[in-house]
């Protein structure tokens, strides 16, 4: 997933590898609940314990989102900016929530998810995003 690499490359500083304390970072912005030292060590068993890799954090991060938030909660979520209820977010509106709510976004990580989802019409296709988080609905 295109998220997942965007955010491994932003908190790992361009590093092969993810350290706890980044890793701490991006469970905290994606609002995942989770001890960063504790998953760390079971990614690692007998790996190296200075961090993990991309692969090791796509399938860590695939399997904390799929216990947490159901794709229901973020599609209801989506839906209270989407007042049409046809995808879309003016992406104007979506940056100001992004930047200015809850733990705000900064300019780079705003610029990685506006990469994915948003069109030259300036929106934001949450239904998109959605889709690349859970995958299609089937």
């Amino acid at each position: 997933m295109e998220d997942f690499k965007a955010a491994f490359k932003i908190y790992s500083d361009g590093s092969d590898i993810l350290t706890t304390d980044q890793l701490s970072k991006v469970l905290t912005r994606a609002g995942v609940r989770g001890n960063a030292d504790k998953m760390l060590n079971e990614a690692q068993a007998g790996g190296d314990k200075d961090g993990i890799d991309f692969l090791t954090f796509q399938t860590m991060m695939s399997r904390k989102l799929a216990s947490g938030e159901s794709r229901g909660d973020v599609e209801r979520a989506f839906k209270t900016f989407d007042w049409k209820g046809i995808g879309v977010i003016p992406l104007k509106d979506f940056e100001t929530q992004l930047t200015t709510q809850g733990e705000p976004l900064t300019r780079v990580e705003l610029q990685e998810v506006m990469k994915v989802c948003s069109g030259d019409d300036n929106m934001f296709y949450w239904k998109k995003f959605v889709e690349a988080l859970y995958g299609q609905n089937s």
